[in-house]
């Protein structure tokens, strides 16, 4: 799953070819929440910032309060994953104007 949210979120690079996708960071954070959760867990996972958020390994979840601007630990458990990944599949489809299979 986390792999799918590296994907997800690398999808501003197409949509912004032959641009530079750092515009649409920002719009899309905005525009969708989850993106932006699927911006912080790719990001998670590529650069692993778990030491910044004095992460305890006993509490399950992503750790996602310190890149959301918040001095505690916030956690995203990942059960709950897969709902926001497809959610935010549902944003992307939505920037495309793609229809949306169920």
């Amino acid at each position: 799953m986390y792999l799918t949210c590296v994907a997800v979120y690398h999808a501003m690079d197409r949509m912004a070819y032959p641009e530079r996708p750092g515009s649409l960071v920002e719009e899309w954070r905005n525009a969708s929440r989850d993106f932006y959760f699927v911006d912080i867990i790719a990001h998670h996972f590529k650069h692993v910032r778990a030491d910044a958020e004095n992460v305890n390994p006993k509490i399950k979840g992503i750790p996602i309060g310190h890149a959301l601007g918040f001095k505690r630990v916030l956690r995203l458990e990942t059960r709950n994953l897969y709902f926001v990944i497809r959610d935010a599949i549902k944003f992307l489809h939505e920037l495309c104007g793609a229809e949306i299979r169920t």
